[in-house]
């Protein structure tokens, strides 16, 4: 070897990467150190050796052809005096252990030739890709594992550059197309969906991404979904130029959610026709009772002979609980299906306690338990929350700690819990002094239909979904219920509640409006009754001549009844909404089209539940059968009054003129008492005792703090009994001892004149027992 050749071979030497050198005759006499690391050979063996020596096929693969690929090229090198590029090879690499290994290799044969053309080596050097292709094919394995068609198109010629066989599959075909364009995806494409795909084409190239859905018809006449996802690459100079993506097959899902669509659609169809199922039996069930129900407070109210009242108590029991039992199916089965409704009103809390105590104190006092209230100060008196569920839940828990109860007591505690996330948290309590219940089968008690009378001795009877009913609707609300209880001693059950204080109002004003509104004379006013059913049409007849002297007329079906109304104006309708041809509700919709007829008054009456009630703006208040003739006469009352009523008093009795004089007046205690004597002389009792209790307080107070304490604990007291005139000067007092602008002398002048007027409100309520 001369000098040159030396310096030449030195030269390849120093060139990087994986390289045999090879003489003509194909002996190695170099190896570079990262082919001998690619190959694991040993250089000081293979330096000498012809390459097809060094590395031979794998004798155990039949299909080994990397000899006689290589042996084709180097001849070719040789032959024509110019490098060639072999595609890339697969070899299987002897290992010094005697094993193959498979390798992936980019090969070039590139000849080096002396001064005359003569070829003196042969650059053999190899660049391994066998990870890249490793990872190519567990992609392309991922792809047609994941049924993916993959595409790629040249946007400036549109002509598809690679496509794999699931792709043409997708589209219908039973194999590999030799052609593919756009004008192919047409043809298979339905005629309504192929605006979309050229639509969605035409936009890729401004946005850079494709994604849409179109049907394509395979031979078979059968229709498949396919979905096109994919992405545009542009030019440095901002052309778009390629486009790739994949297409998926969605048939199988879109058929699935197709199903599940269906299936929906019937199960919501079903539902419906439980619901109206339910509805009528509702009706069915609850307009016969109504009848008894009213029928037996009517009898109840004319002075029946003792015999005859113990058997109308009877039947009214009887109607009641069966009430009782129609609710509890009715509300579990809304609770079941999800279809209880859920809303937020702005109400007086306080009334909502003090109704709910007025509601269950005749059957408490019947069995002699006594029904006790604490309302905690920070509790606010008015709230927003649902009226309706809130005081089902009470009345619920109340009814059953009094059923279970034979001697004793039964508590309604409310109390400010915790403030949270704009959130006021009140704790309901309802404790009772009854059987109480055993500990292994407290895990039980709010479960459907188990029964107080399974956990303990005696029959009581219900359906045992009583308390089921009350903790889904405690959860309905965002609360929770617990529960503790002893055996023989009595339960306690309480549940916390979240809500909103709603903001505050005249209390003043309005509830002296409603006393007002207890005297007025409404003899004259026109009433008409829409009721299908004659004796429900004569429970509400008496019970308007009762209460006002009223003589309404009657009609009983819709279509008589748009007839009355466009021969004479009604000053209120009381409307039944489900009746033969045309309901309830159908006929409002006409009434209020007719002139004059636009805010007049419409209360629903109706037998079906809260959740079932429609078109609401039609009617201005819903009265549920069977109906309280307390809530009946209260809402028939606000409605006429509100509705350009002439307010003439009736003649006063002694005690009323005798509170317009002092400012005094107890009519919230009547209108809690309802025409119960005794228990409105409960109340003013009560009243007395609290009054006297707050005037010792005041006389002893020294501070303005400690009498701002008393002033708000007190602040009910006041309100029940409409002391305005005390509530005033109590206030004044407390100004001048904040500010000391009077003397010590003054404020003991005026201590004296506020305990003078605490004398004439005790006094004044004394006089009325």
């Amino acid at each position: 070897m001369n000098e040159s050749s030396e310096n030449l071979l030195n030269i390849i030497r120093s060139l990087p990467g994986a390289l045999l050198i090879l003489k003509p005759d194909f002996q190695i006499i170099y190896a570079s150190n990262s082919y001998l690391r690619a190959t694991k050979a040993d250089g000081e063996n293979i330096i000498g050796m012809h390459i097809f020596e060094a590395f031979p096929d794998n004798p155990e693969n039949p299909n080994a052809n990397g000899v006689k690929n290589l042996r084709a090229s180097l001849e070719k090198v040789l032959s024509t005096g110019k490098p060639q590029k072999m595609q890339m090879q697969k070899y299987d690499v002897p290992l010094p252990n005697g094993t193959f290994e498979e390798k992936y290799w980019n090969v070039i044969n590139t000849p080096v030739t002396g001064e005359a053309e003569e070829i003196l080596y042969i650059i053999h050097s190899v660049e391994d890709v066998t990870e890249q292709v490793k990872t190519k094919a567990a992609l392309e394995l991922a792809v047609e594992a994941a049924q993916l068609g993959t595409w790629e198109i040249d946007l400036t010629t549109g002509k598809f550059t690679h496509r794999n066989l699931r792709h043409d599959l997708i589209y219908g075909f039973d194999n590999f197309q030799p052609v593919w364009n756009h004008e192919i995806a047409r043809n298979k494409i339905l005629a309504e969906d192929v605006k979309i795909y050229d639509c969605a084409f035409s936009e890729a190239v401004k946005t850079g991404h494709l994604d849409f859905e179109v049907k394509t018809k395979w031979e078979d006449g059968s229709i498949h979904w396919l979905e096109i996802k994919g992405k545009v690459y542009f030019s440095e100079t901002g052309e778009p130029n390629k486009a790739a993506g994949v297409n998926i097959d969605v048939t199988e899902q879109r058929r699935t959610e197709e199903a599940l669509r269906k299936a929906k659609k019937e199960a919501e169809s079903a539902a419906m026709a439980k619901d109206e199922f339910l509805s009528v039996m509702s009706h069915e069930i609850r307009t016969p009772l109504n009848a008894v129900i009213g029928l037996s407070n009517l009898l109840l109210d004319n002075n029946p002979r003792e015999d005859q009242k113990s058997n109308m108590e009877s039947l009214q029991f009887a109607a009641g609980n069966l009430l009782h039992l129609i609710n509890d199916i009715l509300d579990f089965s809304k609770i079941e299906a999800g279809r209880m409704d859920i809303s937020e009103e702005n109400f007086d809390l306080t009334d909502l306690i003090y109704n709910l105590i007025r509601t269950h104190e005749p059957k408490a006092s019947e069995k002699g338990i006594e029904l006790m209230l604490t309302l905690e100060e920070s509790v606010p008196t008015r709230i927003c929350a649902d009226p309706f569920l809130l005081t089902q839940v009470l009345h619920n828990l109340v009814g059953n700690a009094i059923k279970f109860t034979e001697k004793g007591e039964v508590g309604i505690c409310v109390e400010f819990a915790r403030e949270e996330q704009e959130k006021k948290w009140l704790k309901f309590s309802v404790r009772d002094t009854g059987k109480g219940i055993a500990a292994d089968k407290l895990d039980y008690i709010f479960e459907k239909f188990a029964q107080q009378r399974k956990f303990s001795e005696g029959n009581i009877g219900g359906t045992g979904l009583g308390l089921s009913i009350t903790k889904s609707l405690i959860e309905l609300m965002g609360g929770s219920v617990e529960v503790e209880s002893t055996p023989g001693k009595g339960s306690n059950f309480w549940f916390y509640l979240p809500i909103n204080e709603a903001n505050s109002f005249k209390a003043e004003g309005k509830q002296q409006k409603a006393a007002e509104e207890e005297h007025l004379d409404l003899s004259e006013k026109n009433v008409l009754i829409v009721e299908d059913v004659e004796i429900n049409r004569n429970i509400l007849i008496q019970y308007l001549k009762k209460w006002w002297n009223l003589s309404p007329e009657e009609s009983e079906s819709g279509e008589k009844a748009i007839e009355m109304v466009q021969q004479k104006k009604y000053d209120i309708i009381l409307m039944d909404l489900r009746m033969p041809k045309m309901d309830g509700y159908e006929t409002s919709e006409k009434i209020r089209e007719i002139n004059g007829y636009q805010e007049t008054p419409i209360l629903a009456f109706t037998a079906e539940t809260k959740n079932n009630l429609k078109g609401s703006h039609l009617f201005d208040d819903t009265i549920f059968k069977p109906f309280e003739p307390g809530d009946l006469k209260q809402k028939i009352q606000k409605h006429l009054v509100s509705f350009g009523n002439k307010r003439v008093r009736k003649s006063s009795n002694k005690n009323r003129k005798e509170e317009k004089k002092t400012g005094i007046d107890i009519f919230r205690f009547e209108k809690m008492a309802e025409g119960n004597g005794e228990l409105l002389k409960k109340f003013i009792s009560g009243s007395v005792l609290a009054f006297e209790t707050y005037r010792k307080d005041f006389l002893a107070v020294e501070d303005e703090e400690t009498l701002s304490d008393l002033i708000h604990r007190n602040t009910m007291n006041i309100y029940y009994a409409n002391a305005n005139l005390l509530k005033n000067k109590i206030e004044a007092y407390r100004e001048k001892i904040a500010q000391e602008r009077e003397g010590a002398n003054g404020l003991k002048v005026e201590k004296e004149q506020i305990g003078a007027e605490f004398e004439r409100v005790i006094t004044h309520h004394k006089n009325l027992l």
